[in-house]
């Protein structure tokens, strides 16, 4: 029988609807050959060691050598997607006090520590590790036969609760008793420092993967084109190829490029340094230029780095054309200039974000420079289910809420729309009562007709004419006149 010592097992991403609740899933047999059963606890060990409560594999992964873990999770373990880890049955202890604290720079939370204690029962972890508070709503399988585990799962109602209003912090545990192992139940003497800890030596990831519903695809090509080149540039030094050096997001607004941009920069453990494009414009001649030299020397600096220009045609409108100016033309040309110096420099990547992909300069778009354009649609039934799913994990749902049929309903809406409509439900059943314990159908129904869909089928007609013609006829340096698609 194999040594479970040696088991390693390929990194995947966790379901979104399971993200930062300190969650893993392995095959049956893998679990079998660790001596775990679900709900048991095992260490994972990456570049670091951490611990996570294993559940058994999705159907889709039974038979494979993998573990789905979110970016928590592989921050804990300081791997990433693709990568290997090696897992073993983790020898467990209940807490007797751990002190968490601020995991982000310049936070400062002062709060019952009670309220995060619920948030965070029955999690596993170690000293350093990143936990998100926040519980599930339906009860694990149960876990091990030691006798505080039932009490600390009769808490994940209570714990669901208050992780509501919690979302999006991340704290660092500071320190644990015992030093080993433990695990969070009700006798866990939990200690809130108010004051973020500095972390210096890595990243707390703010946005993970997990974060971002209905862009399957668009995470695998973006994977391909930045976060591989930023963390294994070897690869591409034993194929003999240049990798990309710039990526060029572009579609409707509020389909998740931003989100994906960030993302993207987090999982790559890279540096990201976000442009707004109209506000580098400046009236005075040559300042605007000036601000784009000083970006992509703060890149090279910081690398590996990656930039994000948000609102691309801002800063980067076709020379030439009526659209254009002085400033604009100064701007293209510096942009140019200095993405073709990322020559030799294999840690620096620009990535760009338009609703107006028409508008940017075709030189710009030539291979070299923005060597991939990835159109990134409003999400389909699917996506749309995924992306209330993560906006409502930490929403008290009532039982005759059903999220696939509101996603059936939300033909046209973005992922800014449906977050919107669920924090719109929420606003609703406040109105209603402060002391509401829950959100109902009713809530979202009003929800849905008072937010209206961003994206018609005309105007996604518009983006695909778009991308076949002129940004296909500009790579190739055809483009001469450009219709206007927008009127």
């Amino acid at each position: 029988m194999k040594d479970p010592k040696d088991i390693k097992l390929k990194v995947m991403e966790a379901l979104q609807e399971e993200a930062y609740k300190g969650i893993v899933r392995i095959d049956s047999e893998t679990m079998h050959l660790l001596g775990v059963h679900s709900g048991d606890v095992i260490q994972i060990t990456g570049g670091r060691e951490t611990v996570g409560i294993v559940d058994r594999a999705y159907p889709t992964d039974v038979g494979q050598n993998v573990i789905r873990m979110d970016g928590i999770l592989r921050r804990n373990a300081k791997t990433s997607i693709g990568e290997s880890v090696v897992v073993k049955k983790a020898e467990i202890k209940e807490a007797k006090d751990i002190v968490i604290a601020p995991a982000q720079k310049g936070v400062m939370v002062k709060a019952d520590p009670r309220i995060f204690k619920r948030a965070l029962l029955g999690r596993a972890v170690v000293k350093g590790d990143i936990v998100a508070p926040g519980g599930t709503k339906t009860r694990h399988r149960t876990m091990s036969e030691s006798p505080f585990f039932e009490e600390v799962f009769s808490m994940f109602e209570e714990s669901f609760t208050a992780g509501f209003g919690l979302s999006g912090l991340r704290f660092i545990v500071a320190n644990t008793n015992p030093k080993t192992a433990v695990i969070i139940t009700e006798n866990t003497e939990l200690t809130l420092n108010p004051k973020a800890v500095e972390i210096t030596d890595e990243k707390v990831p703010d946005i993970t993967y997990e974060d971002i519903g209905g862009l399957t695809d668009e995470i695998s090509k973006i994977r391909e084109m930045v976060e591989l080149p930023l963390k294994h540039p070897e690869i591409f030094e034993k194929l003999g190829i240049e990798p990309p050096k710039g990526v060029l997001l572009h579609g409707p607004p509020g389909t998740g490029k931003t989100l994906l941009a960030k993302a993207v920069a987090n999982e790559s453990e890279a540096n990201f340094i976000l442009v707004n494009g109209p506000e580098l414009l400046n009236k005075w001649v040559g300042e605007s230029s000036r601000g784009i030299r000083k970006i992509f020397e703060k890149a090279r600096q910081a690398s590996p780095c990656i930039i994000f220009f948000d609102e691309m045609d801002a800063i980067a409108a076709r020379r030439g054309s009526e659209a254009g100016n002085k400033t604009i033309d100064q701007m293209v040309n510096t942009l140019l200039a200095e993405i073709d110096g990322l020559k030799e420099l294999s840690d620096v990547i620009v990535i760009g974000a338009t609703n107006r992909p028409d508008m940017v300069d075709s030189a710009l778009l030539r291979p070299g420079r923005f060597d991939r354009l990835l159109l990134i649609p409003p999400p389909n039934k699917q996506g749309r289910l995924e992306i209330l799913k993560i906006h409502t994990k930490n929403m008290p749902l009532a039982k005759d809420v059903d999220l696939e049929d509101f996603a059936k309903l939300m033909e046209g809406y973005v992922g800014a729309d449906i977050e919107s409509v669920c924090r719109e439900a929420g606003i609703l059943a406040l109105r209603e009562d402060i002391k509401i314990k829950e959100v109902s159908k009713k809530h979202f129904e009003v929800a849905v007709k008072k937010v209206n869909p961003s994206v018609s089928p005309e105007l996604m007609e518009k983006y695909k004419d778009i991308e076949e013609t002129y940004l296909k006829n500009a790579r190739a340096g055809l483009t001469k006149e450009v219709p206007s698609y927008f009127g």
